[in-house]
């Protein structure tokens, strides 16, 4: 007989949860369970963009532990990781300061810090990288990654 294969060949969804996208699928994952009105929520919770001087002093003075997503706008995961990003900031907010770092518009943080390949989140405290993650994650893995790493 004959085997179908219908749907087989469709790449598996990037993100846990995900189906085929479509215009109404990223939102909907995204805006369940949230009561506060966005204009009080967004200011908190939306990770800081960085240059390489602020994250080298930040690094080095800091309290929090920094995690920094260097990122391209031209990136395609890069893209589809910064809601989950900011999921994570928001969930870990107090206790890690998650920032963003764009490799396109800073190429040489992106060199200093020997980035190969993007999305790629470090964790930096007391002046020194703690870890590294290349690959874009859903929010709840970056939680747990960098919770294993702080």
């Amino acid at each position: 007989g004959t085997t179908r294969r219908r749907g087989g060949d469709d790449p598996p969804p990037l993100f846990e949860g995900q189906g085929r996208p479509s215009a109404t699928a990223t939102p909907s994952l995204f805006d369940e369970g949230t009561e506060e009105p966005e204009a009080e929520a967004a200011p908190a919770f939306d990770p800081a963009t960085v240059d390489l001087a602020t994250l080298e002093k930040a690094a080095r003075n800091d309290d929090l532990p920094i995690v920094v997503d260097f990122w391209a706008p031209w990136c395609g995961p890069c893209r589809q990781m910064a809601p989950q990003y900011q999921t994570a900031a928001q969930a870990l907010q107090g206790q890690v300061r998650l920032v963003k770092l764009n490799t396109e518009a800073h190429p040489n943080a992106g060199a200093k810090y020997r980035i190969r390949g993007i999305p790629t989140m470090a964790v930096f405290s007391n002046g020194k990288e703690r870890a590294r993650q290349s690959g874009a994650m859903p929010s709840q893995a970056i939680v747990s990654w960098i919770t294993a790493h702080t």
